[in-house]
């Protein structure tokens, strides 16, 4: 009788430990795979929010600049630049937004000088930007992610609106 309850006591145990083996298992499983989704979620938020950070930018620096043609698109050393013209005491200055290697950029300098895109200050950093005017005032940027996937904008200065009589 003695040598029955043994064997009885010793399958209790190995069915427990290996219940106790299943469930850590499954846990480790599970936090392993919690940990991998978490990583590409993190990652594709911070690009999601460095691409939206960039429109936001530059839809702003177009609401600030609202002025009859003082909103264009040019070529700044061979890169498409929005220019935002602007005065101060009396002079001409341009605004430029532009992409040089994965960063948007801006640079400010006084309308007559000489500019390169080295010179610009780093803004956020973005994979590509597109950018065209679709009509006479109606612009479109597009930034494009790692991926390939692209977030674009339509703008229109709103001092292009003329009032209806």
């Amino acid at each position: 009788m003695k040598n029955f309850r043994s064997k009885e006591h010793f399958v209790d145990i190995v069915f427990t430990l290996s219940l106790f083996c299943v469930f850590a298992a499954s846990a480790l499983l599970v936090v392993l795979i919690g940990s991998n989704v978490y990583r590409s979620t993190a990652g594709q938020m911070a690009e999601n929010n460095s691409s939206h950070t960039a429109l936001s930018y530059i839809s702003e620096k177009i609401r600030q600049a609202d002025g009859i043609g003082d909103i264009t698109i040019t070529r700044l050393s061979g890169t498409d630049a929005l220019a935002l013209t602007d005065q101060y005491d009396g002079q001409d200055y341009i605004t430029y937004i532009y992409e040089d290697q994965n960063e948007l950029k801006e640079l400010f300098a006084k309308a007559d000088t000489s500019v390169s895109v080295e010179s610009g200050q780093s803004i956020t950093d973005i994979t590509s930007l597109k950018m065209e005017e679709v009509r006479e005032g109606l612009y479109h940027f597009t930034v494009s992610t790692e991926e390939g996937n692209g977030i674009d904008l339509y703008i229109h200065p709103r001092s292009d609106i003329k009032d209806i009589e």
